[in-house]
């Protein structure tokens, strides 16, 4: 039988340079990593995965925490996209 590694939520964000078309960003930019970083700025853990990010919320998250949460998460893209010159 197998073991459980792991219990919670995950959620993904592509980033991407043009959301209405889908256009990526370069890869040169890691735009992935500049996100993660930023997001550590804001008390915010995400991964870098290429140019998403994973968020990984433990399943006992308040109401109040998903909030707060949303709202770093808002103001690290935010930070991202006036680094990066979109949005």
């Amino acid at each position: 039988m197998g073991e459980t590694r792991g219990v919670g939520l995950i959620a993904a964000l592509e980033l991407v340079a043009d959301k209405a078309a889908g256009t990526p960003f370069d890869p040169a930019m890691k735009v992935g990593a500049l996100t993660q970083d930023l997001a550590l700025e804001q008390g915010l853990i995400v991964r870098a995965l290429g140019d998403s990010v994973a968020v990984t919320p433990p399943l006992v998250i308040s109401h109040g925490e998903v909030d707060d949460l949303l709202g770093r998460l808002e103001r690290t893209l935010d930070a991202a996209a006036a680094k990066l010159g979109v949005g």
